[in-house]
């Protein structure tokens, strides 16, 4: 969820950003479940960022997509 709050706010105007308290959640975790594909790949590496600017840490699953679908419909 956390990823998603920070990709809005990418989007919105510069004023509401700054504005924005970024840390409020430091300290936490979001788990991130992942399908093997190629933009799995471009993401990955922008975790680090996301945690600088969050203090969230995000825990990866990276799952080929037969053990994907199972896994993201019981969670």
């Amino acid at each position: 969820m956390g990823l998603c709050v920070a990709a809005a706010l990418a989007w919105v105007s510069p004023a509401v950003a700054q504005s924005f308290n970024w840390q409020q959640a430091r300290a936490r975790s979001s788990r991130v479940v992942l399908n093997k594909h190629p933009w799995q790949a471009a993401i990955e590496p922008h975790f680090k960022d996301f945690e600088a600017l969050t203090g969230i840490k995000l825990v990866a699953e990276v799952y080929p997509e037969d053990q994907f679908r199972p896994r993201c419909s019981s969670s």
